[in-house]
């Protein structure tokens, strides 16, 4: 899967989308093209776990798009990013080493009057956990190992990571000593 890390965005006078990346030359974003549709999987699968609301209102606002679905994920993940990022900032980029999306503030001719404001744009962090990662975390908790959480919940080890990865952002915790201060704090069962 495609690593959401180190990007700069900036949008362009007529509304493209521009990707800079560490590793990679500046590029359009595109409907399609294997680096465009990896890009654009998984952006969707970090929106839709992350800011729930903003996937939720871009899916309605999109319905229409979705019989074509490289389409309809273009148009979601377009908007999502001109809402969000716009500006060119080579010193701070819009996605860090660490994954973690940070929001500037784009020049936008609805400002206080959009009905998407602090929807789509500005969105709202959904910090908590689902069952599935409360059950990861549990097990985690206990000191079992990937291998033996995938063996226990019937999932793979890749996906036992990728939930433990989504813990560690929601949570905003780094170690597993983190974790277990995490679970007692919030009192999870």
């Amino acid at each position: 899967m495609y690593q959401l890390k180190e990007t700069e965005f900036y949008n362009t006078p007529n509304g493209d989308v521009m990707i800079k990346t560490d590793q990679e030359p500046l590029r359009i974003l595109e409907e399609t093209g294997d680096e465009n549709r990896a890009f654009i999987s998984s952006f969707i699968s970090y929106i839709s776990t992350f800011y729930t609301e903003a996937w939720n209102t871009l899916c309605l606002l999109y319905s229409k798009k979705e019989p074509n679905r490289l389409n309809y994920e273009y148009w979601i993940t377009s908007r999502f990013i001109r809402c969000n990022f716009g500006e060119y900032d080579a010193n701070a980029p819009d996605i860090d080493i660490y994954g973690r999306f940070h929001f500037e503030e784009v020049k936008c001719p609805l400002r206080g009057e959009c009905p998407y404001e602090n929807i789509i744009c500005k969105p709202a962090f959904n910090s908590s956990l689902s069952f599935r990662e409360t059950n990861v975390l549990r097990l985690v908790i206990q000191r079992y190992k990937v291998e033996e959480i995938a063996s226990n919940l019937h999932i793979s080890p890749h996906t036992v990571r990728n939930h433990i990865r989504n813990i560690h952002i929601k949570s905003k915790t780094q170690s597993i000593a983190d974790l277990v201060d995490y679970w007692h704090t919030h009192n999870l069962k």
